[in-house]
């Protein structure tokens, strides 16, 4: 190769490194916001797929994406649960960055858990920590790391045990009648 097809080649490269850099801080951004926000992952289905395709074509790409791929596998795990009360594993995403996302979803369900344990919306906490739960579970049986996510499982199981314990103890009708 001559050098000033090497030159040529370099800088093509470099042109797609930086819109793969700029692509990835768009997907981060996105994904944070949309599950911030809880709305539609529609614009966030279109980066993902560009980027895709910018990995389809150089793979020496695949590296800049790893963060903002997890990013977007959390985010549509997220609102699968919000949406569908299930857990929807995205489409060509290494297995490796799923477990990263069901990893990092589970301190988003665990705030949505507070915030709903906050609105005294006890059916909808009991399904995030339900889906805790069986994330944790999973995890567990797939022998990844779960000594952290253990304590914050258990934190909102005491949680939502308490509670449902003080609603019991301080049964209103029970105490608006009791003369």
């Amino acid at each position: 190769m001559r050098a000033d097809e090497f030159y040529r080649a370099f800088r093509e490269y470099e042109g797609r490194k930086k819109k793969a850099e700029e692509l990835s801080s768009k997907i981060n951004a996105l994904a944070k916001e949309t599950i911030d926000s809880r709305e539609s992952m529609e614009e966030l289905d279109k980066l993902f797929e560009e980027a895709l395709s910018l990995v389809k074509e150089d793979p020496f790409l695949s590296s800049i994406f790893e963060r903002s791929f997890q990013s977007y596998c959390e985010a549509k795990l997220f609102l699968s649960f919000l949406r569908d009360k299930k857990i929807e594993i995205a489409e060509n995403i290494d297995l490796n960055l799923s477990l990263g996302s069901l990893k990092h979803m589970l301190g988003d369900l665990r705030r949505y858990f507070l915030e709903k344990m906050e609105r005294a919306d006890i059916d909808e906490a009991k399904n995030a920590f339900e889906a805790m739960d069986e994330i944790f579970k999973t995890l567990e049986k797939l022998g990844e790391e779960t000594e952290d996510l253990a304590r914050m499982v258990d934190r909102s199981r005491e949680e939502l045990y308490d509670y449902r314990r003080k609603r019991e103890e301080l049964d209103l009708d029970d105490v608006w009648f009791r003369r």
